[in-house]
């Protein structure tokens, strides 16, 4: 006899909304995707589709990857709702043409009671859901003089789940365009998530991971000592509402990050959420970052993000002028102050 799972959990986190998780009705499958990676990009509202930067552009919008210009590696734990937990761990390296990308998503969930048709208790059960994503992204001059730069780039994943006995696996497939304006420091994103892929296939039956298109934009005004970034985005999942993302972050000196962002995804949580970011100093620790983001639901608790990012010296490639033109200015991952 099969047991029946008591989840009261998993369906918490897949149905929890705005920055603290995701969900549809359940009539598509790898959920957690939907839950934001990052503890930066949750504290903005996951308002990242014209901000992307670094490792974390695979999930938001793998054309920001070509912005990289020195190699960078990043990690975000995210302490959930009881028993549940998530993790992500990417790096990126710059290419003479472009960057590659490759990442780990991975939401656990620990042992929990499960019971049989009778209603006894036999025992426990965990489960467990990844995606492992490879990516490519890279810049171009369009020769429009309104519109003189441009990103594009793609992301395919490998997705598997798996919840006591059973298991399933698929792949999906992302897309992103990032333009940037000849007004300084403003870039528009279009990402496409889920374009392509397979299904899920489960005992009970299969579905596929939801299609989702969103489309941004972002602007960075200032500098040292003080630089505003302001982001903002419309969101079009297949499988729910649309919904509306926006972030703000205030950097001083390059080394100190306050955040805020707000979401309409969803009816779990008021939609708010806040965070740091705390560059560590260059003589002991390199360009490393520290990040934080705090977000809270009605009746499910409090979620706490924390993030760590550490970026490399630029490595020694050849890179043409063009493609140095179409780094661009926007995103910034995190303006540093000169080296003392």
């Amino acid at each position: 006899m099969r047991p029946v799972l008591c989840l009261p959990l998993i369906a918490a986190a897949l149905w929890a909304a705005g920055p603290v998780a995701a969900g549809g009705p359940g009539t598509t499958a790898a959920n957690f995707l939907k839950i934001p990676v990052g503890a930066r990009e949750t504290a903005l509202g996951g308002s990242l589709a014209a901000a992307a930067g670094g490792p974390t552009s695979l999930f938001y919008n793998p054309a920001g990857l070509g912005s990289l210009a020195a190699p960078e590696i990043s990690y975000s734990y995210n302490n959930y709702f009881s028993g549940l937990s998530q993790q992500w761990l990417a790096a990126a390296y710059p290419l003479k043409y472009g960057a590659l990308g490759l990442g780990l998503n991975y939401f656990n969930v620990k042992a929990f009671p499960a019971y049989d048709g009778a209603g006894a208790g036999i025992g426990s059960v965990s489960a467990y859901d990844a995606a492992a994503y490879l990516g490519y992204g890279a810049g171009f001059d369009t020769g429009l003089a309104l519109l003189p730069r441009a990103r594009w780039g793609g992301a395919v994943k490998y997705i598997r789940s798996r919840l006591d006995d059973a298991s399933a696996s698929g792949y999906g497939a992302d897309a992103g365009l990032m333009l940037l304006p000849a007004l300084r420091g403003l870039s528009l994103g279009l990402a496409w998530e889920n374009l392509g892929g397979s299904r899920l296939e489960y005992i009970s039956g299969g579905a596929r991971p939801a299609r989702k298109f969103k489309a941004g934009a972002a602007y960075l005004v200032g500098g040292l000592p003080l630089s505003l970034l302001v982001s903002a985005d419309l969101n079009f999942p297949e499988d729910g509402a649309d919904y509306l993302s926006a972030g703000i972050e205030n950097t001083l000196y390059g080394a100190l990050a306050l955040r805020a962002g707000y979401s309409t995804f969803g009816d779990v949580s008021n939609g708010l959420s806040f965070g740091l970011g705390l560059a560590l100093p260059r003589r002991y620790a390199g360009d490393a970052v520290l990040d934080y983001s705090y977000s809270s639901t009605y009746d499910l608790g409090n979620v706490h993000k924390f993030g760590f990012s550490y970026k490399f010296a630029a490595p020694a490639v050849k890179i043409t002028a063009a493609a140095r033109r179409c780094t661009g200015p926007i995103p910034p991952p995190r303006a540093r102050p000169p080296r003392p």
